[in-house]
Protein backbone atom coordinates (compact mmCIF):
# COMPACT_ATOMS: atom_id res chain seq x y z
CA UNK A 1 0.00 0.00 0.00
CA UNK A 2 1.35 3.27 -0.62
CA UNK A 3 0.40 6.63 1.17
CA UNK A 4 -0.90 10.30 0.99
CA UNK A 5 -1.36 12.34 3.95
CA UNK A 6 -4.27 14.36 3.72
CA UNK A 7 -4.22 18.40 2.93
CA UNK A 8 -5.20 20.81 5.61
CA UNK A 9 -8.55 21.32 3.80
CA UNK A 10 -9.10 17.65 3.88
CA UNK A 11 -8.31 17.29 7.63
CA UNK A 12 -10.47 20.38 8.34
CA UNK A 13 -13.27 18.13 6.68
CA UNK A 14 -12.75 15.29 8.89
CA UNK A 15 -14.98 15.21 11.26
CA UNK A 16 -17.88 16.40 9.75
CA UNK A 17 -20.16 14.17 7.37
CA UNK A 18 -23.49 13.98 5.59
CA UNK A 19 -25.69 11.80 4.14
CA UNK A 20 -27.86 12.05 0.90
CA UNK A 21 -30.68 9.77 -0.32
CA UNK A 22 -32.48 9.40 -3.09
CA UNK A 23 -35.30 7.27 -4.74
CA UNK A 24 -36.76 5.58 -6.00
CA UNK A 25 -34.48 4.58 -8.68
CA UNK A 26 -34.32 1.78 -11.59
CA UNK A 27 -31.86 -0.73 -12.08
CA UNK A 28 -29.73 0.27 -9.36
CA UNK A 29 -28.98 -2.59 -6.63
CA UNK A 30 -26.41 -3.28 -3.65
CA UNK A 31 -24.62 -5.57 -6.65
CA UNK A 32 -24.32 -3.03 -9.21
CA UNK A 33 -22.98 -0.49 -6.73
CA UNK A 34 -20.33 -2.85 -5.31
CA UNK A 35 -19.21 -4.01 -8.56
CA UNK A 36 -19.31 -0.05 -9.92
CA UNK A 37 -16.96 0.88 -7.18
CA UNK A 38 -14.95 -2.29 -8.03
CA UNK A 39 -14.22 -1.10 -11.34
CA UNK A 40 -13.20 2.69 -10.09
CA UNK A 41 -10.68 1.01 -8.09
CA UNK A 42 -9.42 -1.27 -10.94
CA UNK A 43 -9.18 2.20 -13.28
CA UNK A 44 -7.78 4.10 -9.92
CA UNK A 45 -7.10 3.13 -7.33
CA UNK A 46 -6.12 6.18 -6.19
CA UNK A 47 -9.32 7.65 -6.10
CA UNK A 48 -10.51 9.24 -2.62
CA UNK A 49 -13.64 7.37 -2.98
CA UNK A 50 -11.75 4.16 -3.01
CA UNK A 51 -9.03 5.05 -0.97
CA UNK A 52 -8.98 3.68 2.57
CA UNK A 53 -8.90 6.80 5.06
CA UNK A 54 -6.97 7.12 8.13
CA UNK A 55 -8.05 9.25 10.57
CA UNK A 56 -6.07 8.46 12.90
CA UNK A 57 -3.02 9.12 10.79
CA UNK A 58 -4.47 11.92 8.44
CA UNK A 59 -3.40 9.77 5.51
CA UNK A 60 -4.87 8.01 2.50
CA UNK A 61 -4.41 4.60 1.52
CA UNK A 62 -4.02 3.36 -1.65
CA UNK A 63 -4.82 -0.36 -2.19
CA UNK A 64 -4.30 -3.61 -3.80
CA UNK A 65 -6.99 -5.07 -6.01
CA UNK A 66 -6.75 -7.96 -3.32
CA UNK A 67 -6.92 -5.20 -0.25
CA UNK A 68 -10.04 -3.63 -1.69
CA UNK A 69 -11.99 -5.96 -2.42
CA UNK A 70 -11.82 -7.01 0.90
CA UNK A 71 -13.87 -3.88 2.09
CA UNK A 72 -15.71 -3.57 -0.84
CA UNK A 73 -18.55 -5.44 0.65
CA UNK A 74 -18.75 -3.79 3.77
CA UNK A 75 -18.98 -0.23 2.06
CA UNK A 76 -22.44 -1.18 0.31
CA UNK A 77 -24.90 -2.78 2.44
CA UNK A 78 -27.76 -4.33 0.70
CA UNK A 79 -31.20 -4.11 2.26
CA UNK A 80 -33.01 -5.95 0.08
CA UNK A 81 -36.12 -5.67 -3.03
CA UNK A 82 -38.73 -4.34 -0.89
CA UNK A 83 -39.54 -1.07 -0.39
CA UNK A 84 -37.64 0.61 2.16
CA UNK A 85 -38.57 3.89 4.83
CA UNK A 86 -36.17 6.21 3.50
CA UNK A 87 -36.22 8.29 5.99
CA UNK A 88 -35.70 5.44 8.49
CA UNK A 89 -32.62 4.29 6.36
CA UNK A 90 -31.27 8.08 6.33
CA UNK A 91 -31.37 7.75 10.17
CA UNK A 92 -29.18 4.27 10.10
CA UNK A 93 -26.37 6.17 8.23
CA UNK A 94 -26.35 9.17 10.73
CA UNK A 95 -25.87 6.83 13.58
CA UNK A 96 -23.03 4.72 12.06
CA UNK A 97 -19.71 5.34 13.46
CA UNK A 98 -17.09 6.62 11.51
CA UNK A 99 -15.93 4.43 9.23
CA UNK A 100 -12.52 3.33 6.96
CA UNK A 101 -13.38 4.78 3.75
CA UNK A 102 -15.08 8.46 2.89
CA UNK A 103 -18.05 7.06 1.71
CA UNK A 104 -20.98 4.26 2.94
CA UNK A 105 -23.83 3.15 1.23
CA UNK A 106 -27.30 1.15 1.44
CA UNK A 107 -29.35 0.20 -0.75
CA UNK A 108 -32.44 -1.47 -1.51
CA UNK A 109 -36.03 -1.30 -3.09
CA UNK A 110 -34.94 1.31 -5.15
CA UNK A 111 -33.32 3.69 -2.89
CA UNK A 112 -29.52 4.45 -2.31
CA UNK A 113 -28.10 6.20 0.76
CA UNK A 114 -24.54 7.51 0.90
CA UNK A 115 -22.89 8.86 3.85
CA UNK A 116 -20.06 10.76 2.64
CA UNK A 117 -17.17 12.25 4.85
CA UNK A 118 -16.12 16.02 4.12
CA UNK A 119 -12.51 14.55 3.89
CA UNK A 120 -13.77 13.53 0.64
CA UNK A 121 -14.97 17.09 -0.96
CA UNK A 122 -17.89 19.68 -0.32
CA UNK A 123 -21.59 18.94 -1.24
CA UNK A 124 -21.45 19.88 -4.59
CA UNK A 125 -18.36 17.33 -4.79
CA UNK A 126 -20.57 14.50 -2.70
CA UNK A 127 -23.34 15.25 -5.31
CA UNK A 128 -21.43 14.24 -8.47
CA UNK A 129 -19.57 11.32 -6.82
CA UNK A 130 -23.30 9.97 -6.03
CA UNK A 131 -24.57 10.87 -9.37
CA UNK A 132 -21.83 8.95 -11.09
CA UNK A 133 -21.84 5.76 -8.93
CA UNK A 134 -25.47 5.56 -9.45
CA UNK A 135 -25.87 5.78 -12.94
CA UNK A 136 -22.81 3.89 -13.54
CA UNK A 137 -24.52 0.99 -11.21
CA UNK A 138 -27.93 1.38 -13.54
CA UNK A 139 -25.97 1.15 -16.45
CA UNK A 140 -23.70 -1.97 -15.45
CA UNK A 141 -20.57 0.03 -15.89
CA UNK A 142 -17.29 0.84 -14.02
CA UNK A 143 -18.15 4.83 -12.23
CA UNK A 144 -15.48 7.08 -13.45
CA UNK A 145 -16.21 10.25 -11.26
CA UNK A 146 -13.99 13.09 -11.90
CA UNK A 147 -11.15 14.30 -9.92
CA UNK A 148 -12.81 16.16 -6.99
CA UNK A 149 -11.87 19.87 -6.36
CA UNK A 150 -11.29 21.80 -3.55
CA UNK A 151 -14.43 23.19 -1.61
CA UNK A 152 -15.65 26.46 -2.66
CA UNK A 153 -15.16 28.34 1.18
CA UNK A 154 -11.94 27.06 1.15
CA UNK A 155 -11.19 28.44 -1.79
CA UNK A 156 -12.73 31.57 -0.99
CA UNK A 157 -11.23 31.97 2.58
CA UNK A 158 -7.49 30.51 1.71
CA UNK A 159 -6.41 33.60 -0.18
CA UNK A 160 -8.26 36.01 2.55
CA UNK A 161 -7.36 35.09 5.83
CA UNK A 162 -9.00 38.17 6.85
CA UNK A 163 -12.63 36.69 6.41
CA UNK A 164 -11.95 33.45 8.77
CA UNK A 165 -13.57 35.34 11.44
CA UNK A 166 -16.46 36.97 10.25
CA UNK A 167 -18.02 33.63 8.37
CA UNK A 168 -16.78 31.25 11.13
CA UNK A 169 -18.50 33.30 13.11
CA UNK A 170 -21.59 32.47 11.78
CA UNK A 171 -22.15 29.14 12.99
CA UNK A 172 -21.03 30.42 16.93
CA UNK A 173 -23.95 30.19 18.86
CA UNK A 174 -24.50 33.02 21.26
CA UNK A 175 -23.74 32.96 24.48
CA UNK A 176 -26.87 32.36 27.20
CA UNK A 177 -27.52 33.72 30.28
CA UNK A 178 -27.83 30.41 32.89
CA UNK A 179 -31.39 29.28 33.19
CA UNK A 180 -32.86 26.03 34.54
CA UNK A 181 -31.36 22.27 32.79
CA UNK A 182 -32.60 18.86 32.65
CA UNK A 183 -31.08 15.27 31.72
CA UNK A 184 -30.40 14.69 27.72
CA UNK A 185 -29.20 12.42 25.81
CA UNK A 186 -28.82 12.33 21.97
CA UNK A 187 -31.54 11.06 19.80
CA UNK A 188 -31.18 12.52 15.99
CA UNK A 189 -34.00 11.96 13.95
CA UNK A 190 -35.33 14.16 11.05
CA UNK A 191 -38.43 15.20 8.78
CA UNK A 192 -38.52 15.98 5.33
CA UNK A 193 -41.14 17.47 3.12
CA UNK A 194 -41.23 18.60 -0.56
CA UNK A 195 -43.76 20.66 -3.09
CA UNK A 196 -43.93 20.99 -6.97
CA UNK A 197 -45.89 24.10 -6.83
CA UNK A 198 -44.48 26.59 -4.11
CA UNK A 199 -41.10 27.31 -6.12
CA UNK A 200 -43.13 28.95 -8.95
CA UNK A 201 -45.76 30.61 -6.63
CA UNK A 202 -42.84 32.06 -4.55
CA UNK A 203 -41.06 33.98 -7.32
CA UNK A 204 -43.12 36.80 -8.06
CA UNK A 205 -43.34 37.52 -4.23
CA UNK A 206 -39.65 37.23 -4.09
CA UNK A 207 -39.20 39.73 -7.44
CA UNK A 208 -41.81 42.22 -5.86
CA UNK A 209 -40.45 42.24 -2.15
CA UNK A 210 -36.91 40.33 -1.52
CA UNK A 211 -34.83 40.41 -5.28
CA UNK A 212 -31.35 38.94 -5.03
CA UNK A 213 -32.57 36.71 -1.93
CA UNK A 214 -31.69 32.74 -2.53
CA UNK A 215 -34.00 30.40 -2.17
CA UNK A 216 -32.42 28.74 0.93
CA UNK A 217 -32.67 32.33 2.57
CA UNK A 218 -36.48 32.43 1.99
CA UNK A 219 -36.75 29.01 3.30
CA UNK A 220 -35.31 29.76 6.73
CA UNK A 221 -37.33 32.90 7.59
CA UNK A 222 -40.05 31.06 6.52
CA UNK A 223 -39.17 28.10 8.60
CA UNK A 224 -38.25 30.13 12.07
CA UNK A 225 -42.18 31.79 11.23
CA UNK A 226 -43.59 28.55 11.55
CA UNK A 227 -41.72 27.25 14.42
CA UNK A 228 -42.63 30.54 16.17
CA UNK A 229 -46.23 30.21 15.05
CA UNK A 230 -46.35 26.58 16.37
CA UNK A 231 -45.37 27.86 19.50
CA UNK A 232 -41.40 26.89 19.31
CA UNK A 233 -39.92 30.25 19.14
CA UNK A 234 -36.08 30.18 17.62
CA UNK A 235 -33.75 31.63 19.97
CA UNK A 236 -30.92 33.96 18.91
CA UNK A 237 -28.97 32.72 16.16
CA UNK A 238 -26.45 34.09 12.89
CA UNK A 239 -28.05 35.15 10.37
CA UNK A 240 -26.84 33.83 7.46
CA UNK A 241 -27.93 36.26 4.43
CA UNK A 242 -24.08 37.08 3.96
CA UNK A 243 -22.93 33.97 3.21
CA UNK A 244 -23.27 30.14 3.35
CA UNK A 245 -23.31 28.74 7.05
CA UNK A 246 -20.51 26.53 7.54
CA UNK A 247 -20.84 24.02 10.07
CA UNK A 248 -18.93 23.40 13.11
CA UNK A 249 -16.39 21.47 14.13
CA UNK A 250 -18.31 18.34 16.56
CA UNK A 251 -17.93 18.37 20.44
CA UNK A 252 -19.32 15.26 22.57
CA UNK A 253 -23.02 15.31 23.54
CA UNK A 254 -23.38 16.78 26.47
CA UNK A 255 -25.24 15.25 29.16
CA UNK A 256 -27.68 17.99 30.09
CA UNK A 257 -29.45 20.87 28.09
CA UNK A 258 -31.60 23.68 29.10
CA UNK A 259 -34.88 22.56 30.41
CA UNK A 260 -36.84 24.44 27.66
CA UNK A 261 -34.45 24.59 24.66
CA UNK A 262 -34.85 27.23 22.08
CA UNK A 263 -33.75 25.97 18.66
CA UNK A 264 -31.14 27.47 17.02
CA UNK A 265 -31.76 27.39 13.33
CA UNK A 266 -28.87 26.26 11.17
CA UNK A 267 -28.35 26.56 6.89
CA UNK A 268 -27.26 23.11 5.83
CA UNK A 269 -25.62 23.37 2.32
CA UNK A 270 -26.65 20.32 0.35
CA UNK A 271 -24.73 21.37 -2.66
CA UNK A 272 -25.52 21.56 -6.38
CA UNK A 273 -28.81 19.56 -6.98
CA UNK A 274 -28.61 19.61 -10.88
CA UNK A 275 -25.92 16.45 -11.51
CA UNK A 276 -28.71 14.90 -9.71
CA UNK A 277 -31.58 15.15 -12.38
CA UNK A 278 -29.93 12.70 -14.64
CA UNK A 279 -30.15 9.36 -12.37
CA UNK A 280 -32.24 6.72 -13.10
CA UNK A 281 -35.33 8.04 -11.61
CA UNK A 282 -37.98 5.66 -11.55
CA UNK A 283 -41.09 8.27 -10.69
CA UNK A 284 -41.97 11.93 -12.25
CA UNK A 285 -40.23 14.74 -10.23
CA UNK A 286 -43.26 14.86 -7.51
CA UNK A 287 -42.60 11.66 -6.73
CA UNK A 288 -39.07 11.66 -5.68
CA UNK A 289 -37.44 11.55 -2.72
CA UNK A 290 -33.83 13.52 -2.12
CA UNK A 291 -32.86 13.65 0.98
CA UNK A 292 -29.57 15.85 2.45
CA UNK A 293 -29.02 15.89 5.95
CA UNK A 294 -25.27 16.04 8.01
CA UNK A 295 -24.50 13.27 10.62
CA UNK A 296 -24.05 15.46 13.64
CA UNK A 297 -26.42 17.89 15.12
CA UNK A 298 -26.08 20.28 17.96
CA UNK A 299 -28.10 19.61 20.93
CA UNK A 300 -30.24 22.80 20.52
CA UNK A 301 -29.92 23.04 16.75
CA UNK A 302 -32.23 22.15 13.78
CA UNK A 303 -29.96 22.16 10.85
CA UNK A 304 -32.16 22.82 7.71
CA UNK A 305 -31.68 22.48 3.99
CA UNK A 306 -33.49 23.29 1.15
CA UNK A 307 -32.82 22.53 -2.84
CA UNK A 308 -34.58 22.45 -5.92
CA UNK A 309 -34.63 19.21 -8.16
CA UNK A 310 -36.30 19.34 -11.16
CA UNK A 311 -38.84 22.33 -9.71
CA UNK A 312 -39.84 20.54 -6.72
CA UNK A 313 -38.31 22.01 -3.44
CA UNK A 314 -37.00 19.29 -1.25
CA UNK A 315 -36.82 20.63 2.37
CA UNK A 316 -35.06 18.49 5.74
CA UNK A 317 -34.69 19.17 8.79
CA UNK A 318 -32.31 17.17 11.67
CA UNK A 319 -32.76 17.51 15.30
CA UNK A 320 -32.83 15.49 18.07
CA UNK A 321 -36.86 14.15 19.51
CA UNK A 322 -35.14 14.59 22.89
CA UNK A 323 -35.12 18.48 22.81
CA UNK A 324 -38.18 18.71 20.07
CA UNK A 325 -41.13 17.38 19.24
CA UNK A 326 -40.80 15.41 15.89
CA UNK A 327 -44.34 16.21 15.25
CA UNK A 328 -43.84 20.51 15.18
CA UNK A 329 -41.06 20.19 13.34
CA UNK A 330 -43.07 18.13 10.41
CA UNK A 331 -45.76 20.21 10.55
CA UNK A 332 -43.64 23.26 10.22
CA UNK A 333 -42.25 21.81 6.98
CA UNK A 334 -45.59 21.36 5.65
CA UNK A 335 -46.52 25.06 6.36
CA UNK A 336 -43.35 26.12 4.36
CA UNK A 337 -43.95 24.27 1.39
CA UNK A 338 -47.62 25.63 1.29
CA UNK A 339 -46.87 29.44 1.73
CA UNK A 340 -43.67 30.67 2.78
CA UNK A 341 -44.26 34.02 1.62
CA UNK A 342 -47.56 34.15 3.60
CA UNK A 343 -45.32 33.02 6.88
CA UNK A 344 -42.79 35.56 6.25
CA UNK A 345 -45.49 38.99 5.84
CA UNK A 346 -47.55 37.60 8.86
CA UNK A 347 -47.90 40.39 11.35
CA UNK A 348 -46.00 39.68 14.33
CA UNK A 349 -48.44 38.93 17.23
Amino acid sequence: MSATRLTPRERAGLPLEYVRTVGPLTGVTAERLRSALTGLHRADPAHRAVARLDRAGARWWQLDAAGFARHAAGLVTDLGPDLVDFEATTRRLQDEPHGDFPMRVLAGGGYVAVRVSQAYGDATSANALIRELVRAAGEGRAARPARFEPASWWTRLGTHPGRWREELGFTRPPRRAPEPVRPWRPALTLCSARSSRVLGEMRPWRDAYSPGISTPAIMLAAFTAALSELGLAPGPAPEPAAGRVLPRRPEPYPEEIAAQPRPRIVLADPGWHDPLAGLPWGVEPVGRINLSVPAYCEPEDIVLSAGELDGVLHLNATFHATAYQPGVVRRALDLVCSDPAGLIMAPVS
